[in-house]
């Protein structure tokens, strides 16, 4: 199958190329400023301008979308990135003839409480209402190796936490997260093109171990070979505080992004393991892969 691929330069993109490629399918990859990983061939343009690809888009069967904006910046906006890029590439895979579309998600969207999980859902809603062979993936915190300058959840807490003293409790640190692996987030990618039950369905990605924010905390200080203490940061205090400095780029996250992670990150996965015959990797393997990388 020839599959032209979007955001396939990012921290997820190339492992999805990787796994495209081991089952067997020809990959073109979208690069507007990176190169596309090896193997692929790369077609150049901007997911926001549909003139710019839409004619790389011809004689393709599938189309995988997982362009994604965490952070409003530079001009770039998640209206651009999320719904633009969305509506354009489901224009350009039916103006193809591409049947099938692989759509990147993420988990909590269906809240629809900031910006981001807005215009994500409205991107499901694009991809659920085009007509075509839809499969959309909704992933929690992605664990797994760096891809060039581009890192996950854990590598960024390992950076910003490796050296301090005192770790922050996150809003009394009871809320949950569950870590899946990127090479199990890609594997889905790849066997959900082959299984015809994957057709029309959302998955949920999640791995088996699900933490509340305090043991992931304590699980990530293991890795490093660190034993920091542990400080209340409450929301009350925090929220107000990455509202008012998220402007500036060194913070290292905004209010909403906050905002979501406090919601916590969970998920049954069973549905996915069932269709796409997944095995999901324990977290502390790929979180040893991901903290190797970095």
């Amino acid at each position: 199958m020839r599959v032209f691929v979007t955001g396939g330069t990012g921290f997820v993109g190339p492992a999805v190329v990787r796994a495209l490629l081991a089952h067997g399918h020809e990959v073109t990859c979208l690069a507007h400023r990176a190169p596309p990983p090896p193997g692929a061939t790369a077609a150049r343009g901007d997911v926001t301008d549909l003139a710019s690809f839409a004619g790389a888009v011809r004689g393709h069967d599938a189309f995988v979308h997982l362009v994604g904006l965490r952070r409003e910046k530079g001009g770039a906006t998640f209206e651009q990135l999320h719904v633009q890029a969305t509506r354009n590439s489901v224009q350009a895979a039916r103006q193809a003839g591409a049947k099938r579309f692989l759509h990147m998600s993420a988990s909590g969207v269906e809240r629809g409480r900031t910006g981001y999980q807005r215009t994500k859902l409205a991107a499901e809603r694009i991809v659920r209402d085009s007509g075509l062979a839809w499969t959309i993936f909704r992933p929690t915190l992605i664990t797994g190796p760096a891809e060039g300058r581009a890192i996950g959840f854990d590598q960024e807490f390992a950076q910003l936490l490796g050296k301090a003293p005192v770790w922050p409790s996150f809003a009394g640190g009871k809320f949950e997260i569950q870590p899946v692996a990127k090479r199990d987030v890609a594997e889905a990618f790849a066997r959900a093109l082959a299984e015809p039950r994957s057709i029309g369905k959302a998955y949920v990605l999640a791995g088996p171990d699900r933490y509340t924010w305090e043991r992931y905390l304590r699980t990530l200080a293991g890795a490093l070979g660190k034993k920091p203490v542990l400080a209340p940061a409450p929301a009350a205090l925090l929220l107000p505080l990455a509202g008012l400095l998220q402007r500036f780029a060194w913070f290292p996250a905004t209010r909403e992004e906050l905002e979501m992670l406090f919601e916590g990150h969970v998920g049954d996965a069973a549905e996915a393991e069932r269709d796409l015959g997944l095995r999901f990797q324990p977290h502390q393997e790929a979180l040893r892969e991901a903290l190797a990388s970095a």
